[in-house]
């Protein structure tokens, strides 16, 4: 199946249980690490863009991080 991303905007934020909106997150929250850096070298093996989302944000500066990082590499993300 051929790759038919562009990029893939990584988010390296862990949650915990007090995050809220998920009541079963305090099963998994030892494996945020481990799954976290698997993914990450899922994709890094694919040779597709990753951009590292940074820390800490809220959701409005993420969508504008993202949008200003995509509108540079040329994706029109409509």
């Amino acid at each position: 199946m051929p790759i038919t991303y562009s990029a893939v905007v990584h988010c390296r934020d862990h949650y915990d249980q007090e995050a809220g909106g998920d009541q079963f997150r305090g099963k998994v929250l030892d494996l945020q690490s481990a799954t976290e850096a698997a993914v990450y070298e899922a994709i890094r093996a694919t040779n597709v863009p990753i951009f590292d989302l940074p820390q800490g944000l809220t959701t409005q500066a993420r969508v504008e991080w993202i949008a200003k990082h995509l509108h540079l590499l040329g994706i029109n993300a409509h």
